[in-house]
Parts: C-alpha cells; structure tokens; sequence
C-alpha cells in the first residue's frame, strides 16, 4: 500500500470487498460465506487431522494437542514460556451464551464430546487417571505416523471450572484466531503519539465493527468480540 494513510484506508477497503466478491461468486444459491475470526469447534474431539491428544509437553492442555502448534520454534517455545512463566495453563473464560437449554456447565451437558464424558464417567468411577491412545503425527518421527499413549490426571470440573463460562486453556485458542494486522511506521515520536491518540478512539469501534467470534470450543458465547480471549491467551502474570 502506498504511504498515506487515505490512499491505505481505500485500497484495504477495495481489496476485502474483491476478494468477498471473488469468494460469493464461487458459491452456489444455496450457500452463504461466513466470516469467523475463530474455528469454532477449537478444542473439541477430534477437530485437527490427523487426530492427536491434548496434554502435549508444550501447552500442557486439555483440549488442544501440541500438533497444532506451528512446526516454528518461537511458536511452541512462546507457548511453553508463557505456562512455565504463570506456573499454570493460561485462563481463558467467555461467557456462555444463556437461554432456557444451556447447562450451568457446558461439559455436562449431553452434546459434551465424547472424550470429556468418557473422561469424566471414568473419574465419577474413582478413577483419577484418563488414558487414551491415538495415531498422530510427530516432527521428531519425521511426520511419519506414531502412536502415543499418555495417562493425564482430570477432574471432571477442569473442563469447565467455573459456571457459565467457556474455558480455554491454551495459546491456541487466542493465537488461533484470524484478523488482519497492520503494522504503521511513523516518521518521528510527535507523529506517533498523535497516531496513538486516533486509534485510542477509533479501535474499540473498528473491533466492534468486525466483531465475528460468537463460538468457543463448540459453545456459543454471550460476547462475540476476540480481543479478551486473545488478550488472556498470552497473559503470562
């Protein structure tokens, strides 16, 4: 894009409403394109290919295998620093969207993938461990397909700790997330602090503009803007 910020603000424009246009003109009557900012069956069952476990020695989650992480050093070394750094898994919560069917706590609820309730049926038994096995792809096995078996220690409330919330509890979750980011280069630091001062005010309108995440984890949430969930994905405190 060429230097001033009017020629920026038009050609971004342009561009997104053309590449809307190129996608709509691909599709039939019937189908409509959806813009989400998230995948919204992140962190449940089997929803990556080929299928792996959570609880990998990086993120250390319940919810999301370390084989979704980039292959990237920094990405999987910014995810373990961040856990070792709090001494815990990040703590991401949104709240649950609330009608007359909703469950206080989602993983109790009878759509609750499979894993969890077989999971949570073990530890209702006296069980303290869960063990599964699955096939998944290993850098280390040079992508070749590789069997691991783990035993995690659960309980069935670190799904969901606390009530009419969606819990999440990896990097993933936040750093998974599409948006288009813009890096502005500023000629001196008078010029930056006035550009600070305009996108003050005009960020918070623009995210509620291009609000877009209504789902987590397969539950609909009673907000639908990304940035605390992205916020809290990284909080290293």
């Amino acid at each position: 894009y060429r230097e001033r910020p009017e020629q920026f603000a038009l050609e971004v424009e342009a561009s997104m409403r053309l590449r809307r246009r190129l996608v709509n003109d691909m599709l039939g009557a019937d189908a409509v394109a959806v813009t989400l900012s998230a995948f919204p069956l992140m962190g449940v069952g089997d929803f990556c290919h080929p299928p792996a476990m959570p609880n990998g020695p990086c993120a250390r989650s319940l919810f999301t295998p370390d084989e979704v992480i980039n292959h990237h050093l920094r990405f999987s070394t910014l995810t373990a620093n961040i856990r070792t750094r709090r001494g815990a898994t990040v703590d991401i919560n949104v709240p649950l969207y609330k009608d007359v069917h909703t469950a206080t706590y989602p993983s109790n609820h009878p759509d609750a993938h499979t894993e969890q309730k077989q999971d949570d049926a073990l530890l209702r038994k006296g069980t303290t461990t869960a063990t599964r096995t699955v096939t998944c792809v290993g850098v280390a096995a040079g992508d070749k397909p590789c069997v691991r078996t783990e035993q995690v220690q659960r309980s069935p409330s670190a799904y969901n700790p606390y009530p009419n919330n969606i819990h999440m509890d990896s990097m993933a979750f936040g750093m998974g997330m599409c948006c288009l980011q813009c890096t502005f280069q500023c000629c001196n630091i008078d010029e930056a602090r006035l550009f600070y001062d305009q996108l003050g005010c005009l960020a918070p309108i623009m995210l509620a503009l291009s609000a877009a995440t209504p789902i987590h984890r397969g539950y609909l949430a009673d907000w639908d803007v990304r940035w605390n969930a992205i916020r809290d994905s990284v909080d290293d405190r």
